[in-house]
């Protein structure tokens, strides 16, 4: 066996002073006594679940939710300052505009610290009450609704940004990503959030009970609803949502592409279920010389199912439904606590929150600031806390990763000759963003974001901004249609801390918010970078392989590129994921055992494997290459010898797991577990480390684990 290099030396740099020290304080007090190939997410993270407590608004927490907070901490500091005249390292810094660009630069700094402001007037919203959803209920019914056609109420309730039906939305073709064209789909913004909870009679009695007091506060006012009659109409809404769940497909199928590509003509939607009158909701929203081909539809069946639904229902239920999903999507805009009291405890319930708990009013206006305006927000968050070295960096390790990929798909014996080409073409091609977009808009160019949000207009009235804000985000959506795909655009704004692959574009996107301390630093050592960051990149590009990301091509087209000898050993291996993660269980909401769901998250469960495999690849290569072998991978201090802490971590290698691992330690509520497994593709944190652990290889290797195969593996 090959012996792990040992590092003699500590980096004593104060960022890896700093990390060596919340690494060693994450350790589990027993640490000692825990073996790491049988309890690696206890050994990493104990110390950590018993240093962080829950705030009452969270249901859970974790390491990437842990940089969210100081992401947000920096950006109320901005937000709530002065204009920033000059930034410290920032190439693009207001010191380097010209005056007309800096005077631009204020305005568009001032309009969203004016949005901002609002926000935060809680004096003046709560002084409103719930009139501003008042407001917008009276507009709805003035909406004509003939009998049988509810076309008019599904669009206004789009228009103000709340959740209905169908989800209707304008995306790339699938098959041609040049384009763009319009999707229907299954909501899902069902009223509980999960199918699921539809089925606990406890979860249902106070939906309907919380439902009845909003409507018995909050009518039409010409309507004079008494607490008997909003009695009645919870009554309705809640068992018509109950029947619309049951028609509902799983998660599962709705990531399905295959099951999901339903091209339609309009016409034939129209037959599918005419009482929502698709087309007029199309041309009401849909620029005016735009003609519609095909429609992409989810589930036809859906469709059929919801259609003879609604036949069934009486008009004051599906009345009654649209009141409510205006209430439930505008009650963010207002501050009248004591009237949505039991709507805010059944929702904390559902998240694993304590029954009162609100967010704290900056970290609301921060969310709405970044909803509405979050390029002028990202450009201030950029000059601050992201360089150039950053995204050299970045793309170093991006590109190594690449690397990776093509080697390892030319060296697997399952994938024939013709798939492999296919597969290394499309890492080739994969177009990466990194940081923040230089277009659309350019956010280091005041000018050009002054332009981007010109048809807004931010008073310092909240509800105004909020509905102004969500008109324009639907104008600037559906005016796409008819151009071609603009493949600059980005899904998240800089500080977000997350990162994406779309197959349509075949892109990858990390943006700055994720490139910070603790996972990614030029000051950490290379297996930090690589076990945290470069997992997270090794994943994403993992994406275009999974099971959903693999039916795209490289060019981002919805096509069979696959032989079917090399399908079938990819299936039989991803079956061995699914198999996996049904057996991990988590105790969940009234102490119950509750499985991982391994088909809804079997492409994030073989997005992790593959990227950290691949990560710890790409770092022992740099490693090879010898890029800065002896100053870029001495261990931290508290983890090496000369009697400095513990020595049970003693290489690199075993190193770059334990990034790893702090990546992804995680504190939950059992209410916030189960609304995970029943509602998200990923798997909760503590499983997410355990499963990925066991299928890689290197970390067996690195532990001197006694089984060296790992459970599950692709590439």
């Amino acid at each position: 066996m090959k012996v792990p290099r040992v590092a003699q030396a500590l980096c004593m740099t104060p960022a890896c002073v700093q990390l060596g020290a919340e690494y060693a304080a994450n350790l589990s007090p027993n640490h000692a006594q825990i073996d790491p190939c049988t309890n690696f997410e206890e050994l990493v993270c104990g110390g950590w679940n018993l240093r962080h407590e829950l705030r009452p608004d969270q249901g859970s927490t974790g390491t990437i939710d842990l940089m969210s907070e100081d992401n947000e901490a920096k950006l109320r500091k901005i937000i709530e300052g002065a204009y920033p005249g000059e930034s410290s390292h920032s190439h693009f810094s207001p010191r380097n505009l010209d005056t007309a660009a800096v005077s631009i630069d204020q305005q568009n700094f001032d309009m969203m610290q004016t949005a901002y402001n609002a926000c935060m007037d809680e004096a003046s919203i709560a002084k409103l009450g719930v009139a501003p959803i008042i407001t917008v209920l009276d507009q709805m019914s003035k909406v004509f609704a003939p009998p049988g056609d509810y076309s008019g109420l599904a669009l206004f309730v789009k228009t103000v940004g709340a959740s209905s039906l169908l989800s209707i939305y304008v995306d790339t073709d699938p098959k041609d990503p040049d384009v763009t064209l319009i999707g229907v789909m299954p909501s899902t913004g069902i009223g509980l959030g999960s199918k699921s909870y539809y089925e606990d009679p406890e979860l249902v009695s106070e939906y309907r009970d919380a439902i009845a007091q909003l409507f018995a506060a909050i009518h039409p006012s010409s309507v004079n609803t008494t607490p008997v009659d909003a009695a009645k109409q919870a009554v309705d809404v809640v068992d018509f949502e109950t029947k619309i769940a049951a028609i509902m497909p799983e998660l599962s199928d709705l990531r399905d592409v295959v099951k999901s590509y339903n091209p339609m003509s309009l016409n034939e939607i129209a037959k599918l279920i005419p009482q929502l009158g698709i087309p007029k909701i199309i041309k009401a929203l849909a620029p005016a010389n735009y003609t519609p081909g095909n429609i992409i539809v989810g589930d036809p069946a859906y469709l059929s199912k919801l259609s003879s639904l609604i036949s069934e229902t009486p008009r004051t239920t599906i009345a009654s439904y649209f009141q409510w999903k205006v209430i439930q999507g505008l009650e963010t805009i207002v501050i009248a606590r004591e009237t949505m009291k039991p709507y805010t405890h059944l929702k904390n319930k559902l998240r694993g929150r304590e029954p009162d708990a609100v967010s704290e009013r900056w970290r609301t206006c921060l969310a709405h600031v970044d909803d509405g305006l979050g390029w002028i927000l990202s450009r201030f968050f950029i000059e601050m806390y992201f360089s150039a070295r950053d995204k050299d960096l970045g793309n170093e390790i991006i590109a190594a990763l690449k690397q990776v990929y093509i080697d390892k798909f030319n060296k697997l014996d399952w994938m024939d000759a013709e798939v492999k080409a296919a597969a290394v073409e499309k890492i080739r091609t994969i177009e990466q963003k990194i940081g923040y977009p230089s277009a659309s808009p350019n956010i280091t160019d005041p000018v050009d974001l002054k332009d981007y949000y010109a048809d807004i207009n931010i008073t310092p009235t909240y509800s105004d901004n909020v509905l102004s804000l969500t008109s324009w985000a639907l104008n600037q959506t559906w005016s796409d249609l008819g151009k071609p795909t603009d493949r600059k655009e980005w899904g998240m704004t800089a500080p977000t801390v997350n990162a994406y692959y779309n197959p349509s574009l075949n892109e990858i996107a990390f943006p700055a918010g994720i490139m910070q301390p603790p996972i990614f630093s030029g000051d950490l050592p290379g297996y930090i970078n690589y076990g945290s960051f470069g997992s997270v990149a090794g994943h994403e590009i993992s994406h275009g392989f999974d099971d959903s990301g693999r039916q795209y091509d490289s060019k981002g087209r919805f096509q069979d590129w696959w032989t079917n000898a090399t399908l079938i050993e990819y299936e039989r291996r991803s079956k061995c994921f699914v198999d996996e993660f049904n057996n991990f269980t988590v105790i969940g909401s009234g102490n119950r055992t509750i499985s991982v769901k391994g088909q809804q998250t079997l492409g994030e469960n073989i997005a992790d494997s593959a990227g950290i495999s691949a990560s710890y690849a790409a770092w022992q290569e740099s490693r090879r290459k010898g890029e800065g072998e002896d100053e870029n991978n001495l261990l931290l201090p508290g983890f090496g010898f000369n009697g400095n802490g513990t020595t049970l971590f003693k290489t690199p290698e075993q190193m770059f797991f334990v990034a790893y691992g702090n990546l992804w330690c995680t504190k939950s509520t059992p209410g916030a577990l189960t609304s995970q497994v029943l509602t998200d593709v990923h798997a909760p944190g503590q499983i997410r480390i355990k499963g990925t652990v066991m299928n890689s290889r290197g970390f067996r290797e690195a532990f001197g684990c006694k089984v060296r195969e790992p459970t599950c593996e692709l590439w």
